[in-house]
């Protein structure tokens, strides 16, 4: 195949992959986005203010965290988004947002304990 062929292929082949709605598909990713993404920032800037134990505020983020997930993926299942079933999407889903955070969290600490090792953060 040339590189002509190609060419004229990728144009089908992006809104084959987009759907014929990119506009709305675009503007209902940013808004989920959006939505989905602030739940567990609120949830942990609101939870536990008088406590401020951070284990709870944790606690209270992951539990957010995997309902927000748990919807969207049932939105996508239910959207015909996947040929997945519930059960292999969750999955899917929620063990990446586990692997995410679970990086997130350890990348933050490590970034925390070099900050105070060169004194620019105090504990």
């Amino acid at each position: 195949m040339q590189i002509q062929d190609l060419h004229k292929e990728s144009p089908a082949r992006f809104q084959q992959s987009v759907g014929p709605r990119f506009w709305i598909n675009g503007f209902l990713a940013m808004i989920s986005f959006l939505f989905f993404g602030a739940l567990p920032v609120l949830a942990f800037g609101f939870s536990f203010r008088e406590l401020n134990d951070h284990d709870y505020k944790m606690v209270a983020t992951v539990v957010v965290s995997t309902i927000a997930i748990i919807f969207l993926g049932c939105g996508k299942v239910a959207a015909k988004m996947t040929d997945l079933s519930y059960r292999r999407t969750l999955t899917t889903l929620i063990s990446t947002g586990i692997v995410a955070a679970v990086a997130g969290f350890y990348t933050g600490e490590y970034i925390s304990k070099l900050l105070e090792k060169y004194g620019i953060l105090d504990e």
